[in-house]
């Protein structure tokens, strides 16, 4: 009896010390996973340098594999300039390089160029989705002060620096070459398509697409913000949707303080800053040539939806084409307000469909004069109810300038200027007169004569 009661308490012991290894062993494996865990999460800390061609491939690599959660919170640092052209004459049979982050992992980091350039970079991937030196942007990313050069190809969501863009985009330069296949969307100079926020870059590469839909030197779509941007390269489609800055500015896309100065070229709904638009613009310049082939165009924007809101803007840019095409706007069905544009360039029409209000369209001389920036009391809607955004200094002593964008002309002044500046062959252009207008300067009344690009002031 003694003996069995002796077994029983042995088995108990027994079972007892084997549940112990157990839970041990479980506790154990589950520290050695955390532990994985968070060395996995934050492999280089809270920051990582790229120095080389191969550093960057590194970096794209394990991205697109899914580690280290896309190098969210780690701030990546570019040191130096780099040439990845090398590299990518070996990538992917001789199709180019790999873009950063993927649809299903995308990159989640702080990329800091420190104002260095990647150059080389070279895509020919027509078949491919979210094409550029990133692919797939998180909405926790940023990318910022870079500039990058080289040729970039692919299918839908293409750009020079983002394919599909949700980050925060800042101080970038794009002088990549970009195109698309035919029959493809979304192609633009920073990013093929941004819901995220582009502020303080510009375009300066090639954009001469073939029949490629929503198409612009910033962002071919955008339902984001696009913020003091600039686009100074000639861009063309023969298709339709494009602008300079935007192609297609959807419900919720916000476009402020943009600026462009080069020709915009495509089928239909062309603009000198976005191709058609059903959200916000304000605060744009716009002096290149608009052409549209066989449909809207227009100095701003070729079409302007009922959701549209337009306001604060200056064109000085001939617009020609087929169809509903005027100085501002080609078509407009929304709201348009405080709308400028140089007349002695452009003589048509300040816009077609419904009315804008606070608008005009006025002669070179009145526009490049601070004297009579209140003439009618019209661009003064411009200068005077804007005064932290357009300049009323008179620039006529410098080359007879156009009220220009503040930021730029703090920032980018030999853009500013180049872009922004009326020609004495503008200004000599023709001389017929059209009448007399009436303008308020020093506190007193004074009547002038008007001419088509002159304006004889008597003071």
């Amino acid at each position: 009896m003694r003996r069995a009661i002796g077994n029983q308490k042995l088995m108990i012991l027994s079972l007892v010390l084997v549940c112990i290894v157990i839970v041990m062993g479980i506790n154990n494996y589950q520290d050695n996973d955390v532990a994985y865990a968070d060395v996995s999460a934050q492999p280089f800390a809270t920051s990582h340098e790229i120095c080389t061609p191969s550093d960057l491939l590194t970096l794209a690599d394990e991205v697109n594999k899914g580690l280290y959660d896309g190098f969210y919170g780690i701030k990546i640092e570019l040191k130096n300039d780099i040439d990845i052209g090398m590299i990518c004459e070996e990538l992917d049979f001789g199709a180019g390089w790999i873009p950063i982050g993927t649809s299903t992992y995308p990159f989640k980091g702080d990329f800091n160029g420190n104002g260095y350039t990647i150059n080389g970079l070279y895509i020919n991937k027509e078949d491919t989705e979210r094409v550029g030196l990133f692919g797939n942007t998180h909405f926790n990313a940023t990318i910022s002060n870079l500039t990058v050069a080289g040729f970039v190809k692919g299918n839908n969501y293409t750009g020079g620096i983002v394919g599909y863009n949700q980050a925060q985009i800042e101080n970038c330069v794009n002088i990549t070459t970009v195109d698309a296949k035919d029959g493809s969307m979304h192609l633009g100079g920073i990013a093929g398509y941004n819901s995220g926020t582009i502020s303080k870059s510009g375009n300066m590469g090639s954009i001469n697409a073939g029949f490629v839909n929503f198409v612009a030197g910033i962002a071919g779509s955008n339902i984001g913000v696009v913020k003091e941007c600039y686009n100074n390269s000639n861009l063309n489609t023969m298709d339709s949707v494009i602008g300079a800055i935007v192609g297609n500015n959807s419900l919720d896309g916000v476009i402020e303080i943009c600026l462009n100065g080069q020709e915009i070229s495509g089928k239909a709904s062309v603009g000198g800053i976005v191709g058609s638009n059903y959200g916000f613009i304000k605060n744009v310049f716009n002096s290149g040539s608009v052409n549209s082939v066989n449909g809207t165009a227009g100095g701003i924007t070729g079409y302007n939806d009922e959701s549209g809101d337009l306001s604060y803007v200056l064109t000085a840019s001939k617009v020609t084409g087929a169809e509903d095409i005027a100085a501002v706007c080609g078509y407009n069905r929304g709201l348009v307000r405080a709308a400028f544009y140089d007349n002695t360039i452009y003589e048509g029409a300040l816009l077609n469909g419904l009315t804008a209000e606070y608008s005009a369209g006025l002669t070179t001389r009145i526009l490049s004069h601070s004297d009579v920036l209140n003439v009618e009391d019209k661009l003064g809607a411009l200068t005077e109810s804007n005064p932290d955004m357009w300049t009323k200094t008179s620039f006529w002593e410098q080359g007879c300038h156009y009220p220009q964008l503040i930021y730029f002309l703090n920032n980018l002044p030999s853009l500013s200027s180049q872009v922004c500046s009326v020609t004495q062959t503008q200004l000599d252009s023709k001389d017929v007169t059209l009448g007399k207008t009436s303008f308020v300067y020093d506190g007193e009344d004074h009547t002038v004569d008007i001419y088509y690009g002159d304006i004889l002031l008597e003071l």
